[in-house]
């Protein structure tokens, strides 16, 4: 689940820079490098399919061919969308040429279409199946549609309105300030969004049910309700959705109500609680926007020296065909390093406070390795496979095993999680202070800090920029 977000992030972010870093001294019309870019995805999606049916009878390579397919689809679009430039075709359309909505959301619809072929036949499931898997990741593109339809209509009502498109330090640094506002507008309404477009359904009453409300009253959580998590038909998984009671939602996976015991639902509902309490829901989005502040000061320092070598090499040279990955490929290396070492630290972190919290409500902690047990049988036996972003099973299981024989690991794992999230957000707030430094250069300190950067970004560039004569 979160492989697949990783990977829709990384689209996003190639449809949205491509109107920025599209070659566009490519030897064709844009028509003709539209038609080539449809044809190359043809040929993408064909090789999913041809892909999945030799190496899907492979043992144990099955599950990593959604991941495959995924890799592959993000490299379409760098090609689609980064090197042949086949969207700029939107912008010779009368009256909506300057529209950032239009080729994002086709783009997007490739991506979306080739996932659906991916998991129909990766999986072999039912159409219905495959479309639940592709209706899951199309409320995280919502808000990234509806951005750009702001942009639009403010690109027509006000011409000035550059805030959301361009390149520069004032452009980072207001679309830094947008993320933070509009990350507290999705903070509160985004699981309303949710639960509409994924359509949940709410708990029938039962029993279990019963337990499950005396179990929140016990743990002092509030919620909008419970609900079946009909869009995850085939996962094996739980969530709590939202940071507000009125709107934050316990979503169940069919699976996990119709093959785990009471007791097992019963301590995954005290671990997505561990969750709420331990505020990760609220600490994730602080923890993305790292990358961002990284991101930035990668852009500071390091873009003025790679638009200038590409703006001074000869048209006809071959590193033209180069220059958007050069453009773009620094980023997506920012991002697959940061989630994958700093967002998967403190996700496996945050994992084993959530599989503690039994100890803090009083539920028998066998139960929460019981259910483990439970799901890593019913995915396949998977106790022992790794994952980025999560401790294998029988990795949380042991470590529960070790909490159960000396219970002052529990507080000990809590206090080690604090400093690090301490360190984290010292580190964030240097980083940001870094970010704005380059606009406050008469501010003692600050602005010394934002003068280093501007000699790094100067003294680069310099150095790179007789390099182009070659």
């Amino acid at each position: 689940m979160i492989t697949e977000l990783f990977f829709l992030i990384m689209a996003l972010i190639i449809t949205s820079s491509s109107s920025d870093v599209a070659a566009s001294s490519w030897p064709s019309t844009s028509g003709y490098n539209f038609v080539i870019g449809l044809c190359i995805y043809i040929f993408t999606v064909a090789f999913i399919v041809v892909q999945a049916k030799l190496l899907g009878k492979m043992k144990g390579f099955a599950r990593r061919l959604t991941t495959l397919a995924n890799a592959e689809l993000i490299i379409f679009l760098c090609v689609y969308d980064l090197i042949l430039g086949s969207n700029l075709i939107f912008r010779e359309i009368p009256l909506v040429g300057a529209s950032l909505f239009l080729p994002a959301f086709f783009s997007l619809s490739l991506y979306f279409l080739g996932l659906f072929v991916a998991y129909r036949v990766i999986s072999r499931p039912s159409r219905s199946n495959a479309f639940l898997k592709v209706r899951f990741l199309f409320p995280f593109v919502v808000p990234f549609l509806f951005f750009l339809t702001i942009a639009d209509v403010a690109t027509i009502f006000y011409s000035g309105a550059t805030i959301f498109s361009g390149e520069g330090w004032h452009y980072a640094f207001g679309a830094l300030m947008l993320y933070v506002v509009f990350l507290g507008l999705l903070m509160l309404f985004f699981p309303v969004l949710l639960k509409v477009l994924w359509g949940c359904r709410p708990l029938p009453s039962s029993p279990l049910k019963e337990r499950l409300e005396l179990l929140c009253k016990k743990a002092g959580f509030s919620h909008g309700g419970f609900k079946i998590w009909h869009v995850m038909k085939d996962a094996i998984t739980a969530a709590i959705i939202g940071i507000v009671p009125r709107f934050r939602y316990i979503m169940f996976t069919e699976k996990i109500l119709q093959h785990c015991s009471d007791d097992e639902v019963e301590a995954i509902l005290c671990h997505e609680i561990g969750h709420s309490k331990r505020k990760h829901l609220l600490l994730y989005p602080f923890i993305i926007m790292g990358m961002i502040i990284v991101a930035t000061l990668f852009s500071f320092i390091f873009d003025p020296a790679i638009y200038s070598f590409f703006d001074n090499v000869e048209s006809s040279s071959s590193w033209r065909f180069v220059a958007p990955i050069a453009k773009t490929g620094p980023f997506l290396c920012i991002i697959f390093l940061y989630f994958r070492f700093v967002f998967g630290f403190f996700s496996r972190m945050f994992e084993r406070q959530a599989d503690l919290h039994v100890f803090s409500v009083g539920i028998d902690p066998e139960n929460m390795i019981s259910s483990l047990d439970t799901i890593a049988i019913l995915a396949g036996g998977i106790h022992n496979v790794p994952s980025w972003h999560h401790y294998s099973i029988a990795k949380r299981i042991a470590f529960l095993e070790i909490a159960i024989a000396d219970p002052s690991i529990v507080v000990r794992h809590h206090k080690f999680v604090r400093r690090s999230i301490i360190i984290y957000f010292i580190a964030l707030i240097v980083g940001m202070i870094l970010v704005i430094s380059p606009f406050l250069v008469d501010v003692p300190v600050i602005g010394y800090f934002g003068e280093c950067i501007i000699k790094a970004s100067v003294a680069i560039e310099n150095f790179v920029n007789p390099l182009a004569d070659f």
